[in-house]
């Protein structure tokens, strides 16, 4: 219980900033973006319905949708269909991307078009983190598995 508590406050704190950011672009109080009696898609970068990535994004949608009074649905479609989503849906909040820590490593390390970079998109809060769920390491490093890693 104490988990979804601190996830809740998560996800309000990612639609407080997306609110505020939303505010400073638009520079009036009338243009306050609302979510209420929308459709939202949530796209991530994950195909699998199964995993952890959509368990997150799927217990995020439900306690955000009740919060912003709309529906939000998981769309697992992948990196690539999910970054596009972002270049192309019109910016009026009704298509979101919740990031998937190998969308975010194929980002950070060029696998995917410059056009992806996370500067070009407007970026919430981390919902949630798993600190030894993502490793990456160049490839002529000199340790064989995590275990002879240096801490």
């Amino acid at each position: 219980m104490k988990k979804v508590i601190i996830l809740l406050l998560i996800c309000l704190t990612a639609v407080t900033m997306v609110y505020a950011q939303g505010e400073q672009e638009t520079g009036s109080a009338a243009a306050t973006p609302s979510f209420a009696g929308k459709n939202v898609k949530m796209v991530i970068g994950s195909t699998s319905t199964s995993g952890d990535s959509y368990l997150i994004a799927d217990t995020t949608a439900r306690y955000l949708a009740k919060y912003l009074n709309c529906n939000i649905k998981v769309d697992a479609v992948g990196a690539a269909k999910a970054l596009d989503a972002m270049q192309t849906s019109k910016p009026d909040g009704n298509t979101i991307m919740m990031f998937h820590d190998m969308t975010y490593l194929g980002i950070s390390f060029g696998a995917y078009d410059k056009m992806y970079l996370l500067e070009n998109m407007t970026i919430g809060s981390e919902t949630v983190q798993n600190s030894i769920a993502c490793w990456a390491a160049g490839i002529n490093v000199p340790y064989n598995n995590l275990k002879e890693i240096p801490v």
